[in-house]
């Protein structure tokens, strides 16, 4: 394998082509509402349910991507099909048409679903036991997420103004085929899996199925209320069931990760306002933007990846200082930090200072997903044995999944009962801040079960 600047030159295009995914599901995610409402004239209730949906089985998705890698068809022909998928689904939401914009949802979501879970994999197939250098390979790939993100808004923007509503997703489409491209031309570098015919059917039709019901769900609303919630419970009742089969002194921590999880989520169920009561109090603020106001969501990615060194170097010199501060505790601060960014959007709709309380609350929010993400992945890695560790990963998925579900409910419930964005924004943040309160209470215990 040639290398390049250290890195095995396929880590390139892992990274690449996950730029470009996270590309697709973020350029979605800022403007489904706006598009939703401006294109077919859905009520904001209805596009935040949508929206909410969207974001949930983004995050779900990925557990069928894995599933479908380990029985079906290996994660070579998955990332194939995946990537596949995913071009066609952007190209099929650029017809703006209701049927079809959902069918493009569902083939989208399940396509990124059979990328993310196996482009992960094959990376770290190419460092075989090389773990340091591994490390480096996934620091590449967390960076390639991140300006996928922070240049979603800000491409899907400027097509909408010089073109329309459908040029973003042209943008991913191209996107993503560029990405496909690369990995095919390296073809011969990634792990092959043998796999009978059968098993090949069965893969495929399952993949349709998959599909099919997301579609069917998407056309019938009434079934989005429910469906994240089944697939959530599904995979708690497995990973449940998978924690109980293990020597009574390996649960406990793992109870306790499955605990601060539920406490977690709720700062998904704030962070991702972004896309929904945050979106149209923009919009709404400063009326004649040139950009549309899903634009402002490159600062949260844009944060990201400002933030990320900093926090590392806060990180060390507490060190250094002797001050540890464990895992709940982190997971702590990042709900807290969201209540308080959400708060300032609240004052942003109060005053007439709007964009500089827009920046910092979307700061606030960026630096509280910094804090709880990196901590939860270690909280599962130092605790969850190895037979479990991969369900345990793809769970926390799931209370990200659910997070953005609670975040669209929570945006529509806010949304039906206060008319204006202050009042609504100042209760997003007050259940918030109560989740922290609540968090704070049970934490010397999690810290005491919880590496």
């Amino acid at each position: 394998m040639v290398r390049l600047f250290n890195f095995p030159k396929g880590v390139f295009v892992v990274a690449f082509g996950n730029l470009w995914d996270t590309f697709s599901y973020y350029g979605t995610q800022t403007v489904i509402v706006l598009y939703l409402i401006h294109t077919f004239g859905f009520s904001s209730s209805t596009s935040y349910l949508v929206y909410g949906t969207y974001a949930a089985m983004a995050f779900s998705t990925p557990v069928l991507g894995g599933v479908i890698a380990d029985r079906f068809l290996g994660s070579r022909n998955t990332l194939i099909f995946g990537s596949s998928l995913s071009m066609i689904g952007n190209l099929i939401l650029m017809i703006q048409h209701e049927s079809w914009f959902y069918a493009g949802l569902a083939i989208t979501l399940i396509g990124s679903g059979l990328y993310k879970s196996n482009s992960t994999q094959l990376l770290g197939a190419l460092y075989k036991n090389q773990i340091a250098d591994k490390e480096k390979g996934f620091t590449l790939l967390y960076l390639a997420i991140n300006v996928g993100g922070t240049l979603a808004p800000i491409v899907y923007g400027l097509m909408i103004y010089k073109f329309s509503w459908s040029y973003g997703f042209l943008a991913s489409a191209i996107g993503l085929g560029l990405g496909l491209l690369m990995f095919l031309i390296y073809f011969k570098t990634w792990p092959a899996v043998r796999t009978s015919l059968n098993q090949k059917i069965s893969g495929v039709t399952a993949i349709l199925l998959a599909m099919l019901i997301l579609f069917f769900c998407f056309r019938n609303q009434d079934l989005l209320i429910i469906l994240p919630v089944i697939v959530f419970a599904c995979g708690i009742t497995y990973i449940l069931h998978a924690i109980q089969k293990l020597e009574r002194p390996k649960r406990k921590p793992l109870f306790g990760i499955l605990a601060l999880s539920t406490f977690a989520m709720f700062y998904f169920a704030a962070g991702m306002q972004i896309g929904t009561t945050i979106t149209l109090f923009i919009q709404s603020a400063l009326p004649h933007l040139v950009l549309p106001a899903s634009t402002f969501n490159m600062l949260y990615s844009g944060f990201v990846l400002i933030l990320a060194p900093l926090l590392t170097l806060i990180w060390a010199y507490l060190k250094n200082k002797g001050i540890s501060i464990k895992i709940p505790q982190k997971v702590f601060v990042g709900i807290l930090l969201a209540s308080i960014g959400i708060f300032i959007f609240s004052l942003a709709a109060k005053s007439n200072i709007v964009i500089p309380n827009v920046v910092l609350g979307y700061l606030f929010l960026s630096a509280g997903e910094l804090v709880i993400t990196p901590a939860v992945y270690t909280a599962i890695s130092n605790n969850s044995p190895d037979s479990i560790k991969g369900a345990m990963m793809g769970c926390w998925f799931l209370f990200i999944g659910m997070g953005s579900f609670i975040s669209g409910m929570m945006s529509k419930a806010s949304k039906n009962l206060f008319a204006s964005y202050t009042d609504q924004f100042i209760v997003i943040g007050l259940i918030t801040l109560t989740v922290a309160i609540l968090l704070l209470v049970v934490l010397p215990k999690l810290s005491k079960i919880i590496k």
